[in-house]
């Protein structure tokens, strides 16, 4: 099962694609038909600049999500009769976290999602 922040980069990297997939597609007929070879070429060049700076945009604002959403903050908890607990908090949601009971003296268990 996904969670909404994993659907959410899912449908930024097919958008991404998909945009420049589309303009690719879809300037390049447009282009051909200019009659004037140097306006040709200038167009062709702007386009082909227009796309590579949306793409390198693109890719840097989706590192930044996927940076983002890999971020967690780990908090160790014991307790007076030794017992511990590890609290995990997500990077988008710091409402969200996850507890890891211990199991043994290196070893944490996966206990609560909420």
């Amino acid at each position: 099962m996904m969670t909404n922040w994993q659907l959410i980069l899912c449908a930024s990297i097919l958008s991404g694609l998909t945009v420049a997939v589309g303009l690719v597609l879809l300037v390049s007929p447009l282009i051909l038909r200019i009659p004037h070879r140097w306006m040709r070429r200038l167009s062709g060049g702007l386009a082909g600049l227009t796309i590579v700076a949306s793409a390198v945009e693109w890719v840097f604002s989706l590192l930044h999500f996927f940076l983002m959403a890999n971020i967690n903050s780990y908090t160790k908890v014991s307790a007076e009769d030794g017992q511990s607990v590890v609290v995990s908090s997500g990077g988008f949601d710091p409402e969200s976290y996850q507890v890891y009971t211990q199991r043994s003296a290196y070893i944490y268990e996966y206990q609560i999602r909420a």
